[in-house]
């Protein structure tokens, strides 16, 4: 089983108002040797029972509450897990 890390950059847009509203999570999911995007990799925060795949060029995007974890795992990678937290 190959050991490659995951690399996640995490693009937040927050919105004004309560800590606790939603906001949408977007992030590029890529190998972290070579860059290169990866594609049908599970991306899931704690508290969501649908796991989000990302697009053909490593993409996703997800409606999330308050403070999370996510779990990004791909078939051949090391399941990463992600503190996000909670935006003001």
């Amino acid at each position: 089983m190959l050991r490659l890390t995951l690399l996640l950059l995490l693009f937040t847009s927050t919105m004004e108002g309560l800590q606790a509203q939603t906001r949408i999570l977007r992030g590029k999911v890529s190998d972290a040797e070579n860059r290169s995007p990866l594609a049908n990799v599970s991306v899931s925060a704690t508290g969501d029972a649908s796991p989000k795949i990302t697009d053909a060029d490593g993409s996703f995007s997800m409606s999330v509450k308050g403070k999370l974890i996510l779990i990004v795992s791909h078939v051949g990678y090391k399941t990463q897990t992600i503190n996000v937290p909670e935006k003001d």
